[in-house]
């Protein structure tokens, strides 16, 4: 949830660092190496508690499908993000982008904690406890 928000946030504010920097690299530079360090967290979690908690057959779906979530996100994202740009000009995808993956973060987070939820369904198997 951390690195979700961190790398949401980051987006939505790229930006302002860039206009703050000004001729100065080194915030630009470092808020990238942060960024990229979320990202890079996304996955290997993602990854770790998956295959802890789902059977091989759920988990063969289940990274097919997040797979295929990232490259649809980057079809979206670069549709949405060509007309942001002619419309309203390079920050506000920045700003359009940004939200909604800090939204979608905190929406994942309220729903799971709404629930109370300690299992993982599979779509072969009965639940599984998470510990």
């Amino acid at each position: 949830m951390v690195a979700g928000s961190t790398w949401a946030l980051l987006t939505f504010f790229f930006q302002n660092i860039i206009s703050w920097a000004g001729s100065d690299l080194r915030y630009v530079v470092l808020a990238r190496a942060v960024f990229g360090g979320a990202q890079g967290v996304h996955f290997p979690a993602l990854a770790s508690i998956s295959s802890r908690n789902l059977n091989n057959k759920d988990r063969t779906f289940f990274f097919s499908a997040t797979s295929a979530g990232s490259a649809m996100g980057a079809l979206f994202t670069g549709t949405v993000g060509s007309y942001a740009n002619e419309a309203y000009g390079w920050p506000y995808v920045f700003y359009i982008i940004g939200k909604n993956i800090f939204y979608k973060y905190l929406f994942s987070f309220l729903f799971t904690k709404s629930l109370n939820r300690h299992y993982i369904r599979g779509c072969h198997t009965s639940a599984t406890k998470i510990y």
